[in-house]
């Protein structure tokens, strides 16, 4: 069994749900002809890099799938007929393809993007409780300001917090030598 890759255009002015069974057509069509269908990725709307049809945006879709070249054909030819397609291109990614080890790459791939976006969203809300301490700090301390109370400063950086201890201490180091 061969492995595809088919990159369709469609009118980005189709409804979600027409096409939404376009997607799901086209599986069917990859069940009916003993192909199998790896990943659909919706890529959603972008710009033309030049007009189709008077378009100037698409909706991006790609298919990754394992099937014969008969599939491939009649895929084509239903593109060629349907008005919303504005571009299709098929690209052969493997000639003998071993369908369970493609699936295994695309779950340990899915797995590494899940992890990816959790550490992401854990670095996010570290950094939104950095923010909100010093966002409030600061508001603590212009809050003392205006009512004339001398406040201790609030490094902006871990930089400026290691001068401002060096500073400290070379303080206490020349009152400790005049006494």
């Amino acid at each position: 069994m061969k492995r595809y890759e088919t990159i369709f255009i469609a009118d980005p002015e189709l409804p979600d749900k027409e096409r939404s069974s376009l997607t799901e057509r086209l599986n069917e069509l990859i069940l009916q002809k003993e192909g199998i269908l790896l990943k659909i990725d919706d890529w959603g709307q972008k710009r033309l890099a030049y007009e189709i049809n008077k378009k100037q945006r698409g909706h991006y879709i790609r298919l990754d799938y394992c099937g014969t070249g008969s599939l491939v054909d009649e895929m084509e030819r239903l593109f060629r007929i349907d008005d919303k397609i504005l571009k299709f291109m098929t690209i052969l990614l493997d000639k003998n393809a071993d369908v369970e080890a493609a699936k295994e790459e695309l779950a340990r791939e899915e797995a590494e993007r899940a992890k990816y976006l959790k550490e992401k969203a854990e670095a996010n809300l570290e950094f939104s409780s950095t923010s909100k301490e010093i966002s409030e700090s600061r508001a603590a301390q212009a809050e003392d300001a205006s009512q004339g109370k001398e406040s201790k400063d609030i490094p902006d950086s871990p930089a400026a917090a290691t001068k401002s201890k060096k500073a400290s201490v070379t303080k206490e180091e020349t009152s400790e030598k005049e006494q």
